[in-house]
């Protein structure tokens, strides 16, 4: 279902517009009848089409059985979308487990790196023991020590050491620890030594009350095992052992490794992140002295100290890594970047090769580290170009924030929030929509893999800067919240901020006035109380309309002296799009932002009184009407700007306070009707049209194009008079205002239509026209504004054109070859390939064809045409297969249309091809669901036309399509179309009626959905079917069909006489 017939009449839908009354619809559609009536709205060419939808919806709610089924049909819509939504939640969180264990797949694992880790300390600190155990045996003499009286206690057999009998030193070992007999026992320590060979005998010294200093004696079975113990042996990783021997050992026993080479690694980090580690400080001293009698043995201090910059680098970065290196741009790559941004906002380059080149340097994976870096810090770039630059990123990362490393991520937000504080305030507002404009909503939804919303993590580090001032906002809170009124009890905060805004918006700083002005239209649009506010519009208002005032250094006045004679520079030319009036486009919202539009307090002010208007609607007119009207009633030269104000002011609030402006129209207009004044006003403007200032004059042509709008029929007594000025305009006016004479020209023709055909009108409008078209050049872009002026012209003069059609078209043409060649060989084609020449072109070509008729058929030449007809439509109808439909639904649509077309003018000429077309058409009328309801309509239309041509190819299959063939045609509109289509579903019944005995019904449907057949013949061959199958239906068969129709269906068909 793509009509939601409640939105159409401005209602609302689903639930709520179910509870709507039917007066309330009736007003509704009234309303909204005003709005859309074609009368209303001559230039627009779908007036009728939206007229008869509205009438349609209004049809369909005002019946009730028909709007209770329309309902049903939005709750099953709703609640699909309910399921739709809940499903793609689950699946989207199926996604982000899916890629969670993706990740956990591919990531070390923990556990394992812990081990590794504490396997790694472990040998790192066994490597140190060794060290330290190789230089005490440097420092002992080759005499054999004695067993120290301090060891008393056996830890085998309790026999007393403490005798001072000498051991034999190559077996025995000392072994020190943290703490005391508890930590170590005899028992765990002959665990530890067993394992390297049999012990002999362990004494463990007597500890003192004071130290926490466990040791003992551990005498081996034999001097290998005694050294193997000693190289083993280490302890619990929490608590580990000092093994050292007895006796002087030769260096190559106890170190296997330089007693300098761990020095060149960082060992007082790995020491230090051992739990629990024995003598922290005394191996630290013992580190330091290593360091100092390597730099005396190296004879240079130097390696010492790059040893310690080696280490406090290391030390420096978290995990031991290196320091991170910020990102820098090369400056040649900055240079080319910023040279195509310049040529991006330049209006006249080449912008498909500029946009090519830059998805170019996309594919680099710091190319959004570049942009963010010209937005940044590119002091001495143009603010557009980084502007541009900002706009671009904006966009980019969209698709590209997710995938990009995080460093880049990083870098990207560590300039974006640093450029938050730049002192261009463009810069400043491109900068926000780069972080938050596109995505507010996510910050208050659930996001895959984050516990909170992010809303609730943002938020806290907003209040940082409030607490620094916390007691005095608490302070005046409190004082606030003892007011009288019950008003400002409910909302003190709020009525202090509007009074600090209201001063604000008086700054004699512009910045801090224009910010402060936008707080009215947030404060509106946000639906807060508007009570709360309208104490304060008195005070307000006149602030507002004061702003709207220019000033002396306004950018829209620095070139107020421009005179016509100076030639528009190509930089002053804005770039223009050409808006098809005959084709559909994608008409999708270009998010890039307007880099040329400067916003500023005037046109702030203006703004927020519209706001304010259409809020509080009549209410602000007894405080802003005497102030307009004062400024109305100056007349002099000085006070120009204070008028020019009023007038801006009366524009703002013309909509949202309509009805309480007309009493003051008297005070304001010398007479009551503005039809008396009409010629005033006209002559005014033409005149002001020839005046030499370039900005008076456009903004002249400007209001007579919004004129002609609104006047049409009543311009036709004045036609000459207008058409002497604006070709007069069009010898004087310059490139960039040229533009604007060709739209009131346009407008012009759109507006009084076929009055324009006078031999009178076209002597004074068409030559200087046809002159000006043979001066341009094929590759000039001024021939965008004077094909579309050309297209107006065509349709307005209809017949009339006929004697300037020829050259015209043969123009066009040759335009449309010079860009499909340029398309495939720019260098034969000498011009770069634009398609808005293109499209210009088939819209001018489009509007020949609809003025002239059939008197077209003499430049299109029928003797060209005939012999590859059949070619046309086996085209046309390639173009309704699958693949095709799929991919442009348009192009699919209008050859639809074409085949009926060409079927109704050659007839017979179409037979080689109506079975092809014709499995076509059906599979998609069998599957309508899904598919746009336009071309659905056209498929209906042209089956019918087909059928009328040639019944007797398409009635033997008509019961394979009959009813969903007669559904599509029950939700066309009444029109000369529809009429043909029901003379091919007649003709077929003649030649087959068995053939839509199953589909009765839907056919009855189908008749009954016909307001009204105005064609005489169409309606009498209706009733001749209709009365057939009364006929052929025998023994109440007939009675039990018509008994299966709704009411209003049987009502319908009741005036067919059946």
């Amino acid at each position: 279902m793509e009509i939601d017939h409640y939105v159409i009449l401005g209602l609302p839908s689903g639930e709520e517009g179910a509870k709507l009354t039917d007066e309330r619809i009736g007003k509704a559609y009234r309303t909204k009848a005003l709005e859309l009536h074609p009368d209303k709205n001559r230039n627009d060419p779908n007036a009728n089409t939206k007229f008869l939808k509205l009438k349609e919806s209004y049809l369909i709610l005002k019946d009730e059985k028909a709007r209770k089924a329309f309902d049903d049909l939005l709750r099953v819509k709703r609640d699909q979308q309910q399921r739709q939504s809940q499903y793609d939640s689950k699946k989207r969180k199926m996604m982000a487990d899916l890629d969670e264990r993706e990740r956990s797949s591919f990531a070390p694992d923990r556990t394992r790196q812990e081990r590794d880790n504490e396997e790694r300390i472990a040998r790192v600190f066994k490597e140190e023991c060794d060290r330290i155990r190789a230089m005490h045996a440097k420092k002992a003499g080759a005499g054999t020590p004695k067993v120290n009286a301090d060891f008393g206690t056996s830890g085998t057999n309790g026999e007393s050491a403490g005798n001072g009998a000498s051991l034999d030193p190559s077996k025995a070992l000392k072994v020190t620890w943290e703490g005391g007999v508890e930590d170590y026992s005899a028992q765990r320590l002959r665990e530890l030594f067993g394992e390297f060979g049999d012990v002999e005998d362990i004494v463990i010294r007597s500890q003192k009350k004071k130290k926490k200093i466990g040791s003992a004696l551990v005498v081996m079975a034999s001097a290998d095992a005694a050294v193997a113990a000693l190289k083993g042996v280490c302890g619990d990783l929490s608590n580990p052992l000092l093994v050292l021997p007895l006796q002087k050992t030769g260096q190559s026993e106890f170190s296997n490794v330089s007693p300098f080479k761990k020095f060149e690694e960082p060992v007082e980090p790995i020491m230090i992140n051992l739990v629990g580690a024995g003598h922290q400080a005394k191996e630290d001293s013992i580190l330091e002295k290593l360091r100092k009698k390597r730099a005396t043995n190296d004879g240079s201090q130097k390696v010492s100290e790059e040893d310690d910059m080696k280490m406090a680098s290391v030390s420096q970065s978290p995990g031991g890594g290196g320091a991170t290196v910020m990102w820098q741009p090369q400056e040649e790559g900055l240079r080319e970047i910023c040279g195509l941004l310049e040529q991006q906002i330049s209006p006249n380059s080449d912008k498909p090769l500029i946009w090519q080149q830059l998805q170019h340097f996309s594919q680099f994976p710091d190319f959004n580290n570049y942009l963010a870096f010209i937005i940044a810090r590119a002091q001495g770039t143009s603010v557009e170009i980084r502007q541009a630059a900002g706009l671009l990123l904006k966009n980019n990362l969209r698709t590209a924030f997710k995938s990009m490393s995080p460093s880049f991520q990083q870098y990207i937000k560590s300039e974006m929030l640093h450029s938050l504080g730049a002192s261009d305030r463009h810069i400043r507002s491109t900068v926000g929509t780069v972080i938050c404009e596109d995505i507010p909503q996510e910050l208050d939804s659930e996001i895959p893999g984050i516990a909170e919303r992010p809303i609730t993590v943002f938020l806290p580090r907003l209040y940082q800067a409030l607490l620094l001032s916390m007691d005095q906002y608490l302070q005046g809170l409190f004082g606030l919240a003892q007011d009288p009124a019950a008003d400002v009890r409910k909302l003190p905060h709020l009525v202090n901020v509007i009074e600090y805004m209201l001063r604000a918006n008086k700054d004699t700083d512009e910045e801090v006035s224009l910010e402060a002005c936008e707080f009215w239209s947030a404060y509106s649009e946000a639906q807060l109380q508007s009570d709360s506010l309208r104490d304060f519009l008195p005070r307000l208002i006149p602030v507002l309309l004061s702003n709207m005032v220019y000033t002396e250094d306004d950018e829209s006045l620095v070139d107020a002296d421009e005179d016509e004679s100076f030639p528009d520079r190509d930089q002053d030319l804005k770039p223009r799009f050409h808006a098809s009036r005959f084709h559909g486009g994608d008409n999708e919202e270009n998010d890039d932002d307007d880099i040329v539009n400067i916003w500023n307090l005037r046109k702030c002010s203006a703004a927020a009184l519209d706001v304010l208007s259409n809020v509080y609607a009549e209410a602000i007119l007894p405080t802003l009407m005497p102030l307009i009207q004062a400024k109305l009633a100056t007349t002099d030269d000085v006070t120009w700007k204070e008028r020019e104000a009023a007038v801006l002011a009366l524009g703002a609030i013309a909509e949202g306070c309509f009805a309480g402006l007309y009493p003051h129209l008297s005070e304001g207009i010398e007479h009551q009707k503005g039809h008396e004044q009409f010629d005033k006003v006209l002559m005014g403007l033409l005149r002001r049209i020839l005046d030499p200032n370039k900005r008076v004059l456009e903004a002249a042509c400007s209001a007579f194009a919004t004129l002609e709008e609104e006047a049409a029929e009543a311009l036709v007594p004045r036609l000459e008079i207008i058409l002497q000025h604006l070709l007069c305009a069009f010898g004087k006016y310059q490139k960039r205002n040229l533009r604007i004479v060709y739209d009131a020209i346009g407008t012009l023709a759109d507006a009084v239509g076929g009055e324009l055909n006078q031999p009178q009108y076209l002597n004074i409008l068409m030559p200087p026209l046809i002159a000006k078209w043979e001066q341009l050049p094929n590759s000039d872009k001024d021939l965008f504004p004077l094909l579309e002026c050309f297209t107006s012209i065509a349709q307005a003069l209809g017949p009339g054109f006929y004697q300037f059609a020829e050259p015209v078209f043969k123009r066009c043409l040759n335009l449309i070859q010079t860009q499909l060649l340029a398309k495939v060989d720019p260098s034969s084609a000498g011009v770069q390939y634009d398609r808005e020449f293109v499209v210009c072109s088939l819209d001018l070509l489009s509007g020949i064809a609809e003025g002239l008729g059939s008197g077209v058929e003499n430049l299109v030449c029928p003797v060209h045409l005939h012999p590859r007809l059949s070619e046309f439509l086996n085209i046309a109808a390639q173009q309704l297969s699958n693949p095709a439909l799929q991919e442009t639904v348009a192009v699919a649509n209008n050859a639809c249309w074409a085949i009926g077309e060409l079927a109704v003018k050659v007839r017979q000429e179409v037979s080689p091809i109506v079975m092809t077309v014709m499995l076509c058409l059906v599979p998609i009328l069998q599957h309508a669901e899904g598919i746009n309801k336009s071309l659905i309509e056209n498929c209906a239309i042209t089956l019918g036309r087909l059928a009328w041509v040639s019944p007797d190819i398409v009635s033997p299959h008509m019961e394979h399509f009959m009813q969903s063939w007669c559904t599509a045609l029950s939700m066309i509109r009444d029109d000369v179309e529809k009429e043909e289509a029901f003379r091919g579903l007649c003709a077929m019944v003649r030649a087959n009626p068995s053939g839509a005995l199953s589909s009765l019904l839907h056919m009855c449907i189908a008749i009954a959905s016909w307001h009204e057949i105005r064609s005489e013949d169409l309606r009498n061959e209706v009733c001749q079917v209709l009365n057939g199958y009364k006929q052929r239906l025998q023994n109440g068969a007939w009675d039990q069909c018509m008994s299966s129709l709704e009411p209003p269906v049987k009502d319908r068909l009741a005036k067919y006489q059946v």
